[in-house]
């Protein structure tokens, strides 16, 4: 099973070493992304003072024996028919071209998320086209999403240091990301679209949540 993670950032940073152990030969997984490692990307995610200027798929592959392709992701890259996408993108484009990708070539798509406060990740089948497990049903206003990059981004090494949930909600894509992979796979190694019901789709994890687990006092609910 051919295994492609996109996005090599945050959250791509944690899941790269974890994929790399989890698949029998670490060249099966390739990591895509066209982005390159800047000072601010240091406090958040897995680089070093020396890794500045380089691309962060390059260093995250040679790093855990993988693949990289230095470049971003569009329905343009062919992907090998019935792989798994591991979605770490930080942008609803990309999250359109994977899920088209996954339809084209009957691939399963796990996708993360994260705000400043909350961490998400969704898995997709392409039999779930248009149904209420579709991440296009569950958040139709992605489809025409043109902003690119997300409405709060970690801009500098002060704004990581002042709001320190932004690594843990990185953290905790990551894990959900996992999680979603090791329910949905079969004692023969695959991941097959069966009773949906009886296991996870969605996983989220609110601000509160995050708060509490950094023991940091979160919003008190207002009083009626």
């Amino acid at each position: 099973m051919q295994h492609y993670l996109i996005g090599a950032g945050g959250t791509g940073g944690f899941l790269a070493p974890a994929l790399s152990r989890l698949i029998r030969d670490p060249r099966a997984l390739v990591i895509v992304d066209q982005d390159v490692v800047e000072r601010k990307n240091l406090l958040r995610q897995v680089f070093t003072q020396s890794d500045i200027g380089l691309y962060k798929a390059e260093i995250l592959a040679s790093r855990n024996g993988c693949r990289a392709m230095t470049q971003w992701f569009d329905t343009s890259i062919r992907i090998e028919p019935h792989s798994v996408i591991w979605c770490a993108a930080d942008n609803n484009q990309c999250r359109m071209d994977i899920l088209a990708a996954a339809d084209r070539f009957d691939c399963v798509a796990i996708l993360g998320g994260n705000e400043q406060y909350s961490s998400e990740a969704l898995i997709y089948f392409p039999a779930w086209q248009g149904t209420k497990y579709d991440f296009r049903v569950i958040y139709p206003s992605a489809i025409h999403d043109q902003s690119g990059r997300p409405m709060n981004p970690c801009a500098s090494d002060v704004t990581v240091a002042e709001k320190p949930q932004t690594v843990c909600a990185n953290f905790t894509s990551a894990c959900f990301m996992l999680r979603l992979f090791f329910a949905w796979l079969d004692d023969s190694g695959r991941l097959t679209p069966r009773h949906a019901k009886d296991k996870p789709v969605h996983l989220r994890a609110e601000r509160t949540i995050l708060f509490e687990a950094l023991g940091m006092p979160g919003k008190k609910a207002k009083k009626k």
